[in-house]
């Protein structure tokens, strides 16, 4: 890995820091380069209001709030255009040494309004793009943007072969997500502590994640142990739908939908069993907390990272996707055996050791020293750099 100079300036532009797994990713990011003597900056385009996620005082934040309903294909366009336009201002004003852009969409926007300035931009794809395809335009425009990244980061490997058909083989980084320190300091904390008879999960309440084939499991391996629960933490459309299976459940009084819980890493550490019962994903931060956190965890092996994660049997269990008969036996299995448990939830905890948060800042870090040397080599400043047609 390429040596880190001090003192990088970072801009990462993301759409927001809502709750969900790349801004998470994204601030911890953030926190653990300036950490270490980085400048960096988080630029969104909706309102800092919305903010879920705590950054370093360190951290110059710059919330753009440009995020409207766009009325329409040609309000869309001129609302595109104003983005493109405010990212371009941003970018001259932070004058950093390099970009950094998380999510498809956000990549697509970045990557054209830094055209010509001469900053690299490293975009990043945060779920698998085979199984969750942009629209037609933005297919479009991705192809047409991507070519001029300085790096595209993904986080498994299976990603890295369809994103060597979009840039070119050398550009294409895997770094996986790291996992928070407070994580790590709960496993090591309650590997041996007495844990609550329940099985967990998080997420957002969407299709993807899989959750109605969960609570389908659930029901069926717990009938013979009543002493154990169900717990769903997140928000989203299906939570209606949800609530109404899990109240026409033989379980129905052992199951919760908790909302958002703010720190979901106290609720895995107090768990014995978190569960991933996704459909897909791009890399699953829930599962990576889960067993730094010390829980015996099982999972759908998903496109993709749950098996690029889990070893089968010695940190965890996979199971196929949406298949609530194997799912529900390994529930039941878990449920039925202490010892095994707490054999797999140490093991998990110790295996994630590799995704703390420095060791992948750094891995980062390595990546931006590199391709900014090759931008400080043909670097146009704010006011040589060509102007945009809504900057005329």
């Amino acid at each position: 890995m390429t040596s880190v100079k001090p003192g990088m300036r970072i801009c990462l532009a993301i759409n927001s820091l809502r709750p969900g797994g790349a801004e998470r990713v994204a601030a911890n990011l953030v926190n653990e380069w300036v950490r270490t003597g980085h400048t960096a900056s988080v630029l969104t385009l909706e309102s800092d209001s919305l903010d879920f996620y705590r950054l370093d005082p360190a951290v110059d934040r710059r919330a753009l709030g440009l995020v409207r309903e766009s009325g329409g294909p040609v309000r869309g366009l001129l609302a595109n255009l104003s983005r493109l336009r405010r990212l371009r201002e941003e970018f001259r004003a932070i004058r950093p040494d390099v970009i950094v852009s998380f999510i498809d969409q956000m990549n697509v926007l970045v990557l054209a309004a830094a055209a010509g300035l001469g900053i690299p931009v490293v975009v990043s794809e945060r779920i698998d793009p085979r199984v969750s395809p942009l629209g037609g335009v933005w297919k479009g425009l991705r192809r047409l943007t991507y070519g001029r990244a300085s790096g595209l980061v993904v986080q498994t490997e299976s990603v890295a072969q369809w994103a060597r058909g979009i840039v070119k083989s050398q550009r294409v980084e895997v770094i996986p997500n790291p996992v928070g320190e407070s994580c790590i300091t709960i496993g090591r904390r309650s590997r041996t502590d007495a844990r609550a008879r329940r099985v967990v999960a998080v997420g957002r309440l969407v299709p993807q994640k899989g959750f109605d084939t969960l609570i389908a499991a659930f029901d069926r391996a717990t009938a013979g142990h009543p002493d154990w629960s169900l717990v769903i933490a997140g928000e989203g459309p299906l939570e209606a739908d949800l609530r109404a299976q899990a109240g026409r459940c033989r379980a129905a009084d052992r199951i919760t939908l908790a909302g958002l819980v703010g720190n979901p890493e106290e609720l895995l550490g107090e768990s014995a069993i978190f569960v991933l019962s996704s459909r897909f994903e791009g890399f699953p931060n829930a599962l990576v907390e889960g067993m730094a956190c010390g829980c015996a965890v099982i999972a759908t092996d998903c496109p993709s990272g749950p098996a690029e994660i889990i070893t089968p049997g010695v940190d965890g269990l996979l199971v196929p996707v949406d298949d609530v008969a194997a799912l529900s036996a390994s529930i039941q299995a878990l449920v039925a055996n202490e010892s095994e448990r707490r054999r797999l939830g140490a093991a998990s905890a110790a295996s994630v050791e590799r995704l703390r948060a420095h060791r992948i800042a750094e891995e980062w870090l390595g990546l931006f020293t590199s391709v900014s040397a090759e931008g400080r080599r043909r670097r146009l400043y704010p006011a040589d750099g060509p102007q945009l047609a809504s900057e005329r």
